[in-house]
């Protein structure tokens, strides 16, 4: 129950003591034994937590590299939250993603506060050292965040909400190709040693800007430069 309902349909932990609710278990399963919230939360809640999070380490343990992707959020009230998701490539070639943290993220929303933070949820989960690019949005408190081993791009100058501005002559597409490909002769390849990135340092660099929340934002400022379709977007 707290696993499908609860977590997976978004419901309300009260939902247990509603009467209605109780009453349709009773009739669905008359042995049944009504649970109150704070059980649900302090016992089967935390004990299918732990079950899950051992599943994450144990899969984590034997990948090699993988890829971050950390936002932070504000709900109404105020209260800020960083999400920490990691993406990999499992033994079978099936892309896989963990959402392996949803931390509360007291003020002052600082670098220095997101590099401690991500920093602690790393070193839980034993992956600092395997992980290959961290994507966040251009926001110079995400952009100055990730000094802890993990470069990030030279450029410190860029603002909030500023676009990406960097441009390629490429624009080939998959549309391009027409013939079909031999799976066989795909190989490997360790990028890590084809793409590197370092500043003055001589470190690594590991961060990337977000395409889609930069393209979002190119489009949002092409819109509002032009009254007619703004006009349009507001009706």
């Amino acid at each position: 129950m707290a696993k499908n309902l609860i977590i997976k349909c978004n419901l309300p932990l009260s939902l247990v003591e509603n009467p209605a609710f109780r009453e349709f278990m009773k009739e669905c399963y008359p042995k049944w034994q009504p649970i109150s919230t704070k059980k649900l939360k302090s016992d089967i809640i935390s004990s299918f937590k732990t079950r899950i999070h051992k599943i994450i380490c144990d899969t984590l343990e034997i990948v090699n590299d993988l890829t971050l992707t950390i936002d932070a959020w504000s709900h109404r009230r105020g209260r800020s939250f960083l999400g920490i998701t990691c993406h990999f490539i499992d033994n079978k070639m099936v892309p896989q993603a963990f959402l392996i943290d949803f931390v509360r993220m007291k003020s002052p929303h600082t670098s220095d506060n997101i590099q401690r933070l991500t920093e602690n949820v790393l070193d839980r989960f034993n992956v600092k050292e395997k992980v290959f690019r961290i994507i966040t949005d251009n926001a110079s408190s995400m952009i100055k965040a990730y000094r802890f081993g993990l470069a990030v791009d030279g450029d410190y100058q860029i603002h909030d909400d500023q676009c990406d501005k960097s441009t390629t002559d490429d624009c080939s597409t998959f549309d391009n190709y027409d013939q079909d490909f031999d799976l066989s002769n795909f190989q490997i390849v360790n990028t890590m040693q084809t793409d590197v990135v370092r500043d003055d340092a001589g470190i690594k660099s590991v961060r990337m800007s977000c395409f889609a929340h930069t393209l979002q934002l190119t489009i949002r400022d092409g819109l509002q430069k032009n009254p007619h379709i703004s006009k349009v977007v507001e009706k």
